[in-house]
């Protein structure tokens, strides 16, 4: 029996980037491990000059991501000030940043992708047993996070509670399919309808799974791609590609 740790992130706002090269910064359908694991490292207070506990946490965990909706996609004309970085002076706030002189205030013109609506449930578990974090203790970081958590970007903040469990199963897809919580319903504020008249949000014909390599996924692969987000150093920014596998389930199929 294997455990995994299941959350659900939704936002109206979010967007997954990878390699941004020049003016145009584009968003993946789904999360990938720096911005999942960027998550988890922010609800357990992980700074991110913290080069051991990070690097530890990337190293030491996989992932999986069911998509319950990837979304419309946004595409946003993006223009920010923002001052030179300088080792020798921390930028605490913004209001830091905007009075560090107009020599040292630089403009970035940009096009920065969205994805609208989408929501996923994503599993964690550990590939190691040198992990300095268990399961459960971020399950409670989720519930309680340190810093504010966010969704690919500072202007996209979850819309709902993570709700972490963390689940005994044989196989990934088995723990996928024993989390118990009902992304987002609608009701008719009446107690007594049973049920009758709640509907899905997000209702679709298949369900689309994407995770790291496991010998218990229980999922046949349709196809594997590479994706750049394994984190080699997670102070230095600097990443190298994994496989990612994908698996397509219509519901009522095998």
């Amino acid at each position: 029996m294997n455990e995994f740790l299941l959350f659900t992130m939704y936002s109206p706002m979010s967007s997954w980037g990878e390699i941004a090269v020049g003016e145009i910064r584009s968003s993946k359908t789904h999360p990938g491990r720096s911005a999942v694991l960027g998550i988890v490292a922010a609800a357990l207070g992980i700074r991110r000059t913290d080069s051991v506990k990070l690097n530890n946490l990337h190293k030491c965990f996989s992932l999986g991501v069911k998509v319950i909706s990837s979304g419309s996609l946004i595409n946003d004309f993006h223009t920010v000030q923002a001052a030179r970085t300088q080792k020798s002076t921390p930028y605490r706030k913004r209001f830091d940043e905007l009075n560090a002189g107009a020599d040292m205030i630089g403009t970035i013109v940009s096009t920065r992708e969205y994805r609208s609506d989408a929501m996923y449930i994503v599993a964690l578990w550990k590939n190691t047993v040198t992990a300095e974090y268990t399961l459960h203790e971020i399950q409670d970081a989720l519930n309680e996070p340190v810093f504010t958590p966010y969704l690919g970007r500072k202007s996209c903040p979850p819309a709902c509670k993570f709700v972490p469990q963390v689940i005994a199963a044989e196989t990934l897809k088995e723990a996928f399919n024993q989390y118990g919580v009902k992304p987002l319903w609608f009701g008719n504020n009446n107690s007594n309808n049973d049920g009758k008249y709640e509907r899905k949000v997000f209702e679709t014909d298949a369900e689309l799974y994407y995770c790291d390599e496991c010998e218990n996924s229980g999922f046949d692969r349709m196809l594997v791609t590479e994706r750049y987000d394994k984190v080699l150093d997670a102070t230095r920014r600097q990443f190298s590609s994994r496989q990612e596998t994908m698996t397509l389930i219509r519901k009522g199929g095998v």
